[in-house]
Order: C-alpha cells, then structure tokens, then sequence
C-alpha cells in the first residue's frame, strides 16, 4: 500500500448538537466535512460526508493515474479510524456496503 502523509486543519464551521456538525478543512486538503447523527433500531448511526479535494500538485497531476492506490488508500484508512472511533467509545462498528 502506497505511504503519504496530508497535513490539515479542521474547524467546526456549523454546529447542531446532537445531530450535526459540519467543519471546514485547509490545508493539504481544502474542503467541508458534514456528520450527521441519528437514532435507529440498533442504535447511533454516523454518517460522514467528506467533500474535500488536495491542494498538493503531484497528487492533483497524477491523479487520474493513482486514482485507484488513492481510493484504497483512502478506504483503509477510513476504516482503521473508524474501528479505532468505535473502539474508543466501546460501541460496536456496523458497516454497509
């Protein structure tokens, strides 16, 4: 598996507790991020939507080459976090495909 790194900042631009936040990233990565929350028979549900896209060159040019080692990448790592989320909160992770 391909090994970068992106540096970011995130800030929380919107917030409705409990249901919401959405935060602005910039940085490596210019974009907005918006969590959602909700109940549903078997619990919490997360949802994450991540608009974001790099402002690293060499990513932005070899993009449509790398896309797939990016998009795996990206999948990993989305799921070691979240794993780690559930984890952390002693929840169990439900996943859909």
């Amino acid at each position: 598996m391909a090994s970068y790194t992106l540096e970011f900042d995130s800030r929380i631009t919107r917030l409705e507790a409990p249901y919401l936040i959405e935060g602005h990233a910039s940085g490596e990565l210019e974009g907005l991020g918006v969590w959602k929350l909700f109940e549903s028979p078997l619990g919490t549900v997360a949802t994450y939507n991540w608009d974001v896209a790099t402002t690293r060159a060499w990513m932005n040019r070899l993009a449509f080459l790398a896309r797939p080692v990016f998009a795996c990448n990206h999948d990993y790592v989305m799921r070691q976090w979240a794993q780690g989320l559930a984890d952390k909160l002693g929840a169990e992770l439900l996943t859909h495909n």
